[in-house]
């Protein structure tokens, strides 16, 4: 029986496709010899699926409804076109996908897409990669530079508070900025936020801005404080 798939990602090469299924299964499309090749089966539903471009796109990251973080390999195939175990995981993601931050995972909700992001520093001309998640009220990002063996778990995460009812300028649109005049803040391998509500996308405009989209409250229906039957003596 065929489970519904819960993802579809082309890479922007087009070299590959990813499409995964809610019973964890994710398989490569290969466009170079039209083969599809069965990658991993995860034991969760994959929530989202984005191709790595800092390796040129031939490795993606997946994460799960309960916020594991994999890398895969997608050069890890043998000559029968079968993934081979050994080389599948990448070594970003044999140090810390067991090591994610618990402030991390600690996050409400699943996440709703991931999407990656390469920057230069201005000052020290060095190049920083990032991984992006967002969920429901929150961003956060990973340090995934070069093949880095950042342990992430020295994290810290950011919690602000808006204002008293709780909505931004209806004028203007988040933006985020990826170059921090923080050097600190730059060089963090993992950074989450609070600071946003009913979120309903985040992506890049640049490689140093991203776009964040709310639901305005207004749209939001909500119930009286107190909705209580009435009761006719």
């Amino acid at each position: 029986i065929e489970s519904n798939y819960s993802n579809l990602e082309i890479s922007k090469n087009g070299k590959y496709g990813i499409i995964s299924k809610f019973n964890g299964l994710i398989k490569l499309v290969n466009f170079k010899n039209n083969k599809l090749i069965r990658l991993i089966k995860l034991n969760e539903i994959p929530t989202s699926i984005c191709f790595n471009s800092n390796s040129n796109e031939d490795s993606i990251f997946v994460i799960s409804f309960n916020k594991k973080i994999l890398e895969i390999n997608l050069n890890s195939n043998d000559e029968n076109n079968n993934s081979s175990n050994g080389n599948l995981i990448t070594s970003w993601s044999k140090i810390n996908s067991n090591n994610l931050p618990q402030s991390f995972i600690n996050l409400s909700g699943q996440c709703y897409k991931m999407f990656t992001t390469n920057t230069i520093d201005e000052e020290t001309k060095s190049e920083k990669s990032r991984l992006w998640c967002f969920g429901h009220d929150w961003v956060a990002f990973f340090d995934i530079t070069g093949a880095t063996n950042t342990n992430i778990t020295t994290a810290t995460t950011t919690t602000k508070k808006r204002t008293r009812n709780g909505s931004m300028s209806k004028t203007e649109t988040p933006i985020i900025s990826s170059n921090s005049s923080n050097p600190d803040e730059f060089s963090k391998s993992f950074w989450s936020t609070k600071k946003y509500k009913n979120l309903l996308y985040v992506n890049k405009i640049s490689n140093d801005e991203l776009v964040v989209v709310e639901r305005p409250i207004s749209d939001i229906n909500t119930t009286p404080a107190f909705n209580l039957s009435k009761i006719n003596l």
